[in-house]
Order: C-alpha cells, then structure tokens, then sequence
C-alpha cells in the first residue's frame, strides 16, 4: 500500500536555463468558485492524517502566497510555525 505524503500543484517553469517561479493563485486556475472550493477540500481531505508536513510555495509574489494560505485556511488547513 502506498501513501500520498506530498504533492505539487504547479509545475516548473524554465525559461533560458533559469528557472521561474509560478505566478498566480488558486483564483487564477479555477475560475468557478465552486470548482475551487472543491479542490481545496479535496487537497485537505487527501492530507488528513494528522502529519506535519512542510508548505513550500513556487509562486513569484507574497500575495500569492497569502491568497494561497488564505484559501487552504477557508477549508481547515492549519499552519504552524518551524521549531
């Protein structure tokens, strides 16, 4: 039996031999509100299992980061801080 233990949502980019961050959030690929909601409860529901996990965001701009983490905070994914 396998287990999922991570996963990457956004692939990477390479432009010239450099690699570039994604840019965007969750709003700028579902643009059904419905369909988003259903994809994040699917990511926490996949990850449920009371493991710690790192959050590694590939996207270009903090306000990415804060729509992302904002958006899996909406369906009960918490966040803790590294010790």
């Amino acid at each position: 039996m396998y287990f999922v233990s991570s996963t990457h949502i956004w692939g990477s980019n390479i432009i010239k031999q450099k690699y570039v961050p994604h840019s965007g959030d969750f709003n700028t690929y579902f643009n059904n509100d419905q369909v988003k909601a259903s994809f994040l409860q699917e990511i926490k529901n996949l990850f449920n299992d009371g493991k710690a996990r790192y959050f590694v965001p590939e996207v270009n701009k903090p306000i990415y980061v804060q729509s992302i983490v904002s958006d899996l905070r909406i369906v009960g994914v918490e966040f803790v801080e590294h010790e």
